[in-house]
């Protein structure tokens, strides 16, 4: 990285992003509750309903923990004149991806008979997006997940790298988001 960043403040942020994906896991979780009390009435349309709410909760939280991220790094910038680039959210959210993928692989693993059945677990750990893989896939077992699986959950993490950049943006370049969308220019 060309920033120049403190490695005492590297590492605290890299904590601060496992926490946010910890807290995002977290409302996944809830969210599975959801799903479990909403699939009786609505079959396969609370698969539907909870995988848009398993996303948007992703946005948003990575979104907020970006904004904040990205406000520290305008403040560390303006008062001890730190280079940090404005596209640094790019970084915190790769770094977000990490268990995705990790996971990703050990499901692969499964998949291929290298280890044991992984495929509930996976899901358990990507709750946010457990509805979206149950709506393609009801199997319980990873050896009769479709390759469609995979691809879905290769994509769905990307989601973390977005949302944690768009935030970041806002809340480096201080962008107001209440007077962008709340007041029209010129009135």
């Amino acid at each position: 990285m060309s920033e120049n960043i403190s490695k005492n403040t590297k590492s605290k942020t890299i904590g601060r992003v496992f926490l946010a994906v910890l807290k995002t896991e977290f409302f996944g979780f809830i969210e599975l509750l959801f799903l479990i009390a909403l699939t009786t009435p609505l079959g396969k349309g609370a698969n539907v309903f909870m995988g848009i709410i398993g996303i948007l909760t992703v946005f948003c939280l990575m979104t907020d923990f970006g904004m904040t991220e990205g406000n520290k790094a305008h403040k560390r910038v303006k008062l001890h004149g730190e280079s940090i680039s404005k596209n640094y959210g790019y970084v915190l959210g790769a770094i977000s991806m990490i268990p995705s993928y990790v996971t990703l692989l050990i499901l692969i693993l499964s998949k291929t008979g290298v280890i044991g059945n992984f495929y509930p677990a996976y899901k358990m750990l990507n709750a946010c997006f457990a509805p979206i893989f149950t709506l393609i896939s009801d199997s319980a077992k990873a050896v009769d997940v479709s390759a469609i699986v995979f691809i879905v959950g290769a994509v769905c993490p990307l989601l973390y790298i977005l949302s944690t950049q768009i935030g970041y943006k806002i809340g480096f370049e201080q962008i107001d988001l209440k007077e962008k969308f709340m007041y029209k220019k010129g009135e």
